[in-house]
């Protein structure tokens, strides 16, 4: 397990991420949780922005 610096506006914005996961899924997320999505919404958008190769 790793510990990371974030400020203040940061974790709150990260908490609410959180609560939305948990109200879309009905089961209790976790910051993991949260960061995990935004990463995969990343990796998504970057997939999608890059251009195809033939």
């Amino acid at each position: 397990m790793k510990t990371i610096r974030i400020s203040d506006e940061t974790h709150a914005k990260l908490t609410r991420i959180v609560g939305q996961l948990t109200a879309t899924t009905g089961k209790i997320k976790t910051y993991e949780d949260a960061i995990n999505e935004l990463l995969s919404k990343h990796e998504q958008a970057a997939t999608s922005n890059s251009p195809r190769q033939q």
